[in-house]
Order: structure tokens, then sequence, then C-alpha cells
């Protein structure tokens, strides 16, 4: 907090109550007073006339090479810092800057346009002290030799500044932004595809595999790969693109599930796997998702750590048996109703008023229960809600709000249990183990059981 009212010129307690677009928005304003620059009152220059084929070529983001869905070892991941801050700075990629009449060279990539290159814009000389600080701080907060406590003080500040650069990216293209312009927008996404195709072709060229690249991150594979090999490529891209990139880790194994829609695709942002040291690393997987109730991502969770003690995707096998046995105490819990309503919770976003929807999706039926009992909920605020009977034709009896639940703790066992099925899959199918096995895996034991009970 104290570090961006800083930046920003804005009181603690105003920041405190602010999106990260008011706190760049700030840091814009207050470079352009320092300036003596005129603020306009309100953004003035539209998008400009493109054909069809321009539009083509140009309304593109990030660059993405789809993974093949299975399990990987000896895969470093390197990312690109800051990628796209770090373009407008190098590049000078500025509502001003572009299309400039006093430069004609400097051509952005595929889509023909030019940056300035006589003048800085002010965009790049707002983002290069916020860039140089940032990359201070993660030095700092990889110093083994100074307390935790000032390492975690170290790494929450370039955390901070980290949302400050990625929103002055999105910014650029917001029709309201004062500084923003969509073509300055798309500059940058041009500059990034291209620099994520270089990185692509140098480390091919010192015999990687590409893996995955996802806009500015990239996988590579090389048989033994080690540390020491990683930061070498690292420092070659940086050298050969002009833009630092960094080397997060080498995974002892890294696992892409298949869609659950195209069976025989990966989704590029849903992933998990284990680096070298031990430390866990997941996106996109139920575990991540916020409407995820916390008894399924607790689940989830302890399979991944189960599975995390395999020193490579072959010994994810040895682990299997340890993994199921956590799957069954889970559903155990689930059929004997043991589970109080909070972790059960499943948290939706309302879009609209209650009153305003027209089909009776869940999210729909909870806040017009609420709202019949005199609370009101607004669009953009998140409800909790239990499923009581998924199949039930009538729609007030398909879900309840969390707070119905607390003296009353029924909910549909089934469905609970297919959630539980769905997130152990995400993990364990790319090991032979989809729901419909890990299904019947579990009937036959609660079968078994029950023989040995009667």
């Amino acid at each position: 907090m104290i570090e961006l009212a800083r930046l920003s010129s804005m009181p603690v307690q105003q920041l405190a109550r602010s999106s990260t677009g008011t706190v760049i928005s700030a840091m814009q304003l207050r470079q352009a007073c320092n300036e003596g620059i005129l603020i306009p009152w309100r953004k003035q220059e539209p998008e400009a006339f493109k054909t069809a084929e321009e539009l083509i070529t140009t309304d593109k983001e990030g660059l993405i090479f789809q993974p093949e869905p299975g399990i990987y070892g000896d895969v470093a991941e390197l990312d690109f810092a800051s990628l796209y801050p770090a373009i407008m700075a190098k590049y000078n990629i500025s509502q001003e800057t572009l299309g400039c009449s006093c430069c004609t060279d400097h051509t952005v990539p595929e889509i023909g346009r030019h940056t300035c290159r006589r003048r800085d814009g002010l965009i790049p000389r707002v983002l290069r002290p916020i860039l140089k600080t940032r990359s201070e701080y993660k030095k700092r907060m990889l110093d083994e030799g100074i307390p935790a406590e000032t390492r975690m003080n170290y790494k929450q500040r370039q955390t901070s500044l980290k949302w400050i650069l990625v929103t002055c990216f999105g910014y650029l293209g917001y029709r309201n932004a004062r500084f923003g312009r969509i073509e300055a927008h798309e500059a940058v996404t041009a500059y990034g595809r291209e620099l994520l195709l270089q990185a692509k072709e140098i480390a091919e060229g010192y015999g990687y595999r590409l893996i995955h690249a996802i806009v500015d991150s990239v996988w590579v594979y090389k048989c033994g790969i080690t540390e020491k090999d990683a930061m070498a490529l690292a420092n070659n891209i940086s050298a050969k693109t002009g833009i630092p990139m960094t080397f997060e880790g080498i995974y002892r194994w890294l696992m892409f599930p298949t869609s659950r829609t195209r069976p025989a695709l990966a989704v590029p942002n849903r992933y998990a796997g284990v680096f070298n040291n031990g430390e866990i690393k997941v996106r996109g997987i139920e575990l991540r998702r916020h409407d995820t109730p916390l008894f399924i991502g607790r689940a989830q969770k302890e399979i991944i750590e189960t599975l995390s003690l395999a020193r490579s995707p072959d010994e994810l096998y040895l682990y299997v048996e340890k993994s199921l046995g956590i799957i069954e105490t889970y559903s155990s819990q689930l059929r004997d109703g043991k589970i109080p309503p909070l972790e059960l919770a499943i948290s939706k976003r309302l879009t609209r008023r209650p009153d305003d929807y027209t089909h009776s999706v869940d999210t729909a039926i909870a806040s017009q229960s609420l709202l019949a009992r005199g609370v009101r909920l607004e669009p953009g605020e998140e409800i909790q809600i239990i499923i009581t009977s998924a199949k039930d034709k009538d729609p007030a009896s398909r879900v309840k709000p969390l707070t119905f639940s607390l003296s009353d703790h029924s909910y549909d066992k089934d469905k609970y249990m297919e959630l539980l099925l769905l997130a152990a899959e995400t993990i364990l199918k790319p090991l032979g183990y989809d729901a419909h096995r890990l299904k019947k895996i579990l009937s036959d034991q609660h079968e078994i059981c029950n023989q040995l009970i009667g």
C-alpha cells in the first residue's frame, strides 16, 4: 500500500479503496503534471478505420503454442520479465509516439506501423522507473543473507508493482483511458508475438524442444537438463531479444490434462507440476478456481501433494494407490454426510439484479431466495450456494444459499461426488484413471466394505 501510494502520490486511505487502474492513471497524471503536459479532460481520439484484412492482421493478442496432453519430465520454464511493459519501454510505445510524422522506420512487426525514435513517450517514461524498481526488489528478495520477513516484504512490493505493470498494458486499449490508444495496444501484442517466436527459435537452435508457450512464458524440454543449462538459455534469449528472461525452474514432472470437451487437446492455461526443489505449481485447475468448494479443492490438493513425492514421470505410478486412498477417504465423508456447509459452498458472482434473471440458473435461484427474505444483492456481489438436489424439476429445490444451510445440513451427495471425481480425474486421467474408472473403483471398495460389515 505504501509503495503504491509513494509512486502514485495518492493518499493511502484513498488508494486502499481504489483499483489498480486508478493507481496507474494517477501515476500517468502525475508524470504529465510534473512535465507540463496538457491532460485531456476526456479521451477524444477514436480508433482509426481499418479494412477487414487489416483488422484480422492487427486485432490479435498473445501467441500460444498448444501443448500435447500428457506428462513430461526434464522441462524448464522460462518467463520474459514483465514482457508487455518492457516492450512499451524498449520500443517507445505510447499514444503520441505511434505513427509520428518525424520518423518512418522502426516498423512494428506484422502490422507495419512505426514508433518515434526522437522523443520518449509519456507511457515509457512512467514505466521505466517501475520496471527498474521491481527488478531491484526481485533481486533483493532472493538474498538469503537478509531476514525472511524482509525478503517477504520485497516480494510483496514487487508483486504490487507487477499488477500495476499488467494494468498499464490493459489501459493502452481501454476506451476511456486518457492516454490510451488501441493502435498502441495492438503494437505491443505484435512485438510480443515476434519475441515469443524468437525465443522459440533460439531455444530450438540450442537443441531444446518446445513443449508449450503462452504469451510470455516458454516450457522447453531437453534430456538431462540442468539449472545451469536453463539459465544459460535464458541469458542467451535475453541478450538476443533485448528483453530480460528469467529462469523459473526445472520440473520433476509437468502434467497437461486433456480438455473435457475436446479430449484430444490440452487446455493451454491448465497444468500442474512439481519443480526439482519440491515446489508445486498449478494453474487453471479446480484447486485454483474461486468457485470450487473448499472440500473439493482440498481433496485435489492432497492428491497433488502425494504425487509431488515422485521424482520423475515414471515414479508417479508408485503413488497412484495412495491417491486412490485419498479419494476413498473424501468420498466416505461425503456419503456419511459429515461435511460442514461452508466446505461445500460454491461461490458465484451476480451479473445482474436477482429479479432481472430470465433463466433459472443457480445464481438466480439462490439470489431470489434471499430477495424473498428481504436481502437484495447487487450485480458484482458474490453469493455462496449449496447444491441440494441437482436433478430436481423444481428450480427452487436445486440449490439454496449458504446461510440457509447453517441449520439444515442436507446436500446432494451424488452431485458433490461427481465434482470430487472430476477434480481427481483432472490429475489422474493422464495416469489412466478417468472419472468413470474412479467411480467403479470406489463402488467396488464400498461393496467390499458392506460385505465385511455384514
